[in-house]
């Protein structure tokens, strides 16, 4: 299986925080298919050992986070339509219209329509209580038939491959950096290493605690993205897809270990792979997992992608193709 069909079936499976077996199943599965050894902890996290031709000097972490943003069932009116409250961040500004499926049943957000608001309305991002689930129900008894409160609801999945050798699905923002570690697992790697998939990031990146807990690393990568800066109002300086990768020296969430970083960079230099450092982004795993137990040395390599928190994200597996090879190249360093 190539990397591209790799990033298409994680992005074709559900894994909203907190219900991400779907995804977590699958990588379970693939990574016993290496040879690996498995585990999955209390909060959900699933940690892959996958030993290398050499022992590593300390223990390795590689962790990026299996869940994405969704829905969450919070009330049904006399109706049939579905309340709901936010699971992680989801961009507002696009959900009204957007098909979804709660309990395997189709759905679509919707709102007042348009010609019944008024000016001032229409200048704001709708607010969540404004929204509702409408899965076609004739009245409250019969939507209940089908779905109950607490219920997760999620994108619709359209994953395909997109435009000049891109790739467009949802959740691409946590499946791509899922795709490369897959994929590092099913080869051959110099060093031993240990992988953490985790859950809940999108709620507070609570199963990187837990995982970074368990596992004790002497020094830390996480594997994320960050926002495309290739489209229209894009930030400079930034990345690009196509670009490579970044890495990072800081984000909103940590002060990056500036020798491992510094370290990547040379590497990604020395192996001509595209990258850039970044120093600025939404945070990532990389301030919980530098946090746990006595401090781990950790840095982040961050994958551009559009559109995060939609549907509809679009990235370019070439990047992904960079991380890979990034990573492999750090594993024979340690």
């Amino acid at each position: 299986m190539s990397l591209t069909e790799t990033i298409l079936a994680l992005s074709n499976r559900p894994g909203v925080s907190s219900w991400e077996e779907p995804v977590r199943d699958y990588l379970a599965a693939e990574a016993q298919a290496a040879g690996c050894s498995t585990e999955i902890d209390r909060l959900g996290n699933l940690i892959v050992r996958k030993k290398g031709t050499h022992p590593a000097q300390g223990t390795v972490l590689l962790t990026v986070h299996m869940d994405e943003v969704g829905l969450m069932i919070t009330d049904i009116t006399e109706e049939g339509y579905l309340r709901f409250d936010l699971v992680g961040k989801p961009d507002r500004r696009c959900l009204i219209g957007k098909q979804m499926l709660v309990n395997g049943v189709p759905g679509v957000i919707g709102i007042k329509a348009i010609h019944l608001t008024d000016r001032e309305e229409t200048k704001k991002v709708p607010s969540t209580d404004s929204l509702y689930l409408d899965i076609g129900a004739e009245d409250e008894a019969a939507a209940k038939k089908l779905v109950s409160m607490g219920d997760v609801a999620w994108f619709r999945r359209s994953c395909a491959p997109f435009g000049a050798g891109l790739v467009k699905g949802p959740a691409l923002t946590g499946r791509i950096p899922c795709a490369v570690l897959l994929e590092l697992l099913r080869g051959p790697v110099a060093a031993d290493c240990t992988v953490a998939f985790t859950v809940q990031q999108e709620v507070g990146s609570r199963g990187a605690f837990g995982a970074a807990f368990r596992v004790k690393p002497d020094a830390a990568v996480v594997v994320d993205t960050i926002p495309a800066n290739d489209v229209p109002g894009g930030k400079r300086p930034g990345l690009g897809l196509g670009g490579g990768v970044g890495i990072a020296l800081r984000d909103e969430g940590a002060l990056y270990d500036p020798n491992l970083s510094a370290a990547l960079y040379r590497l990604a230099q020395e192996k001509n792979l595209p990258a850039a450092l970044l120093t600025g982004g939404s945070a990532s795993q990389g301030g919980t997992v530098q946090c746990s137990r006595a401090g781990t040395k950790t840095t982040a390599i961050k994958l551009p992608v559009r559109y995060g928190g939609t549907p509809a994200c679009v990235a370019d597996p070439a990047d992904a193709e960079t991380a890979l090879a990034l990573l492999r190249a750090y594993l024979e360093q340690v």
